[in-house]
């Protein structure tokens, strides 16, 4: 939403550009990667950032714990 604090993995999400389409950031990483980046204890490079990933991996249902 337009209401601070805007957190990416929460209410923003990554999206890149590929030559034909736009696909969700983490697209192609294995589960155990996108479940570590999009984890509210995520660290590292972009935490967060692989999070419509998870969402859509997870039949396009956030996780409770994700909205904390």
């Amino acid at each position: 939403g337009d209401k601070l604090p805007n957190v990416i993995g929460k209410d923003i999400y990554a999206v890149v550009f590929k030559s034909d389409a736009l696909v969700p950031a983490g697209f192609d990483e294995d589960d155990e990667t996108i479940n570590q980046n999009c984890s509210l204890s995520a660290t590292g490079h972009n935490p967060g950032y692989f999070c419509l990933s998870k969402v859509i991996k997870d039949g396009w249902k956030i996780q409770k714990e994700l909205l904390k």
